[in-house]
């Protein structure tokens, strides 16, 4: 994916409602998810965050009243959000995550993040220019993709046992999409980054849009495709 100049709305002036249910949701299952599992988690506000007053920045730039915990900012966005200062990742509410876990994901540069992305050597090389992109004067987006199993918003590999499963039939297929946006907090110092996750049948699209589709995953590494978990959905939709 290309990351482009973003000039557009940096979130959704009208949330979904199901985004903020679904996050809702989420929450009420952390306690008891990470009683089973301590390294389980879907936010954290550190220190670093506490001391410069991040959180509270970023509401006050989004025209909401002053918070503390990324969390009750976070609940009110249908995107999740993630802070990232001086390259390392401070500060994140990430509800909905694609198969990682966002309690790890503090102290982290986003080249350590993408380390496990297959056939991402690009996009690791780059991430020490796109850490200072974002904390320049503009913003910027690209859009992900992937096809899953896993009808749910949350593809938290914690519990999300059908991020694993063989799909039967096309009818099992959902498109999962992330527009992640990047805005700047302190110019040369912070940036944040947002994420807006959104499933669809993939029966749902078009015959046009279907072949897109199946021409991207034919053009994979096979590295790729495993690390996607679509070798055996490229079977499915082969024609």
């Amino acid at each position: 994916p290309r990351t482009q100049k973003y000039e557009g709305d940096l979130f959704n002036k009208t949330p979904s409602e199901t985004h903020l249910i679904e996050k809702k949701r989420e929450l009420i299952w952390e306690p008891s998810l990470k009683a089973l599992n301590p390294k389980f988690g879907l936010s954290f506000t550190s220190d670093t965050a506490r001391k410069h007053r991040l959180v509270n920045k970023v509401c006050t730039m989004f025209g909401f009243e002053p918070q503390y915990k990324i969390v009750d900012l976070g609940i009110q966005l249908q995107e999740d959000i993630v802070i990232v200062h001086h390259g390392k990742i401070v500060a994140a509410f990430v509800a909905f995550p694609s198969g990682w876990n966002p309690a790890e994901a503090q102290g982290k540069t986003l080249q350590q993040l993408h380390e496990p992305v297959a056939d991402g050597e690009v996009l690791r090389l780059a991430n020490n220019r796109l850490t200072e992109l974002m904390c320049g004067s503009y913003c910027y987006h690209r859009w992900v993709w992937t096809l899953t199993t896993n009808k749910y918003l949350s593809a938290h590999p914690a519990y999300n046992s059908s991020l694993t499963e063989s799909p039967k039939k096309i009818e099992d297929l959902w498109w999962r999409t992330e527009h992640q946006i990047t805005f700047p907090i302190e110019k040369g110092t912070t940036s944040g980054f947002l994420i807006d996750v959104n499933v669809t049948p993939f029966t749902f699209l078009s015959e046009t849009q279907q072949d897109t589709i199946r021409e991207s995953i034919n053009s994979m590494s096979d590295a790729v495709l495993q690390y996607k978990k679509l070798s055996d959905i490229k079977q499915l939709i082969r024609r």
